[in-house]
């Protein structure tokens, strides 16, 4: 009984040391990802009011429409 109960004990182990494996491998994504989306916000935040300037010249109702989805 208690090489039964060692034997399921150690693939709970096993299993638990493969799900850190998996959660230290997903961290490194998701930072990769959190300073991409910086990225693409920063450059956004830079071009948003010279493009909006620029659309406010027109006055085509498709580039409207897109000017309502920058704000």
């Amino acid at each position: 009984m208690d090489t039964e109960v060692l034997n399921i004990l150690k693939r709970i182990e096993e299993r638990l040391d493969n799900i850190e494996k998996i959660i230290e491998t997903n961290q490194k994504s998701v930072r990769k990802m959190d300073e991409h989306i910086d990225f693409i916000d920063n450059v956004y935040d830079k071009i948003k009011n010279p493009f909006c300037k620029i659309l406010s010249y027109c006055d085509d109702s498709t580039i409207q429409i897109e000017k309502k989805l920058l704000t």
